[in-house]
């Protein structure tokens, strides 16, 4: 995991454990503090150390908001540890200058349970703040450490001086280590999260990767390369489908089966690169003269299409068939050898399978393709109904 992103995800989860956590034990330290000595304090003095101390825990609370809010641990990590590590340090102080003050006058019963309370939110500290090794650090030199030393330097003042003095340095060396263990393991523990969640974006992504491949493989196998209309592997399925929709519906199916004329020897003279100009064109015509979105359009094989039109009867499918027709003449696609116009024609021919009916699949394209051959034998350029 770069260093940068770890540092940051530490600096986030710290705020974030702190505005949960840690403030809400110091308010109950403070309160705790103020009821012991409220009866061995002057109570001006103890009302101003209680506003300081709310007043930096306040100011403490709202600045990890702003950075959790404005992201400040991805933009500017340095001076964000800088200052969180101020105030918690500014914290610390305000509990050293109050027992400082009070062991000059408390009597040492006061004294001592005032120090436990200072060691009670210490140890509860280390939970949520031992994330940042150095936050909490900064937490123990600014609080128990000078409390340390300054009972060891005043050992003559209360006859157990001493002994808190170096139960305390004691201590602040023991929850240093269990600080550095702890923190290894977060360290650890945040790395390891960061790379699961990598491998499973990696895999997510291949995952994406092989859905999409497999719809364009799907979509080629059911796509026509020169037209882009479907193919007859696409044709096939959606007809199906829809022979057995029409009875559950209630409504016909309209078949459209054209063939374009003389399309051979529009081959032979023009080239094949034409024809297949040609068949790109008249796919465009079909699907333009189509409307709804149920219809469907298909390039059955060779110079043969199929169109097929759900919920239409005969006269319905007749007008989309001239318009088919309308289409390709305004088209106006030269064709010199056609033995019917001077320009491209097809010859269409249509059936309608009822809804009352069972047809299977073969059956309804070999109504479409006998309408079709009847068309033909007309002369084509023409439309046949079944």
């Amino acid at each position: 995991m770069p260093r940068q992103r770890l540092f940051a995800a530490q600096l986030e989860m710290l705020m974030r454990n702190l505005s949960a956590g840690l403030l809400w034990s110091q308010v109950a330290g403070v309160l705790a503090a103020a009821f012991l000595l409220w009866n061995s304090v002057h109570a001006p003095h103890l009302v101003a150390w209680v506003c300081v101390l709310f007043g930096v825990l306040l100011a403490r609370s709202w600045h990890m908001k702003y950075a959790l809010h404005h992201k400040l641990y991805q933009t500017d990590q340095t001076a964000l540890l800088w200052q969180l590590i101020a105030g918690v340090s500014a914290t610390g102080l305000c509990w050293v200058a109050a027992y400082i003050h009070i062991a000059s006058f408390a009597a040492p019963t006061i004294q001592y349970l005032f120090l436990l309370i200072i060691v009670l939110i210490a140890s509860l500290a280390m939970g949520a703040s031992v994330v940042v090794r150095e936050y909490y650090i900064a937490y123990l030199l600014t609080s128990l450490w000078p409390i340390a030393w300054w009972c060891l330097v005043h050992y003559w003042d209360v006859p157990y001086n001493a002994v808190v003095g170096l139960v305390l340095l004691l201590s602040s060396g023991v929850l240093m280590v269990v600080c550095n263990n702890i923190y290894e393991s977060y360290k650890a523990m945040i790395e390891l999260n960061w790379e699961r969640g990598e491998l499973a974006a990696d895999l997510q992504a291949r995952n994406d990767e092989m859905a999409s491949a497999k719809e364009r493989l799907d979509a080629m196998a059911h796509t026509d390369a020169l037209t882009g209309l479907a193919n007859r592997r696409a044709l096939d399925e959606r007809l199906e489908m829809e022979l057995r929709r029409a009875p559950r519906s209630g409504h016909d199916l309209s078949i459209i089966m054209l063939d374009v004329d003389y399309f051979k020897a529009y081959n032979d003279h023009y080239g094949h690169p034409a024809g297949d100009r040609v068949l790109a064109n008249i796919a465009l015509v079909l699907q333009n003269s189509v409307s709804r979105a149920s219809d469907f359009v298909a390039r059955y094989g060779g110079e043969e299409f199929i169109v097929l039109l759900p919920g239409t009867d005969v006269m319905g499918a007749r007008g989309v068939a001239v318009q088919i027709q309308q289409g390709l003449a305004r088209a106006a696609i030269q064709h010199a050898y056609s033995a019917v116009s001077p320009y491209l024609t097809v010859s269409q021919g249509l059936a309608v399978v009822k809804a009352s009916e069972r047809v299977n699949l073969q059956e309804a394209i070999n109504r479409a393709d006998d309408a079709l051959y009847a068309a033909k034998e007309e002369g084509r350029n023409t439309i046949k109904a079944a």
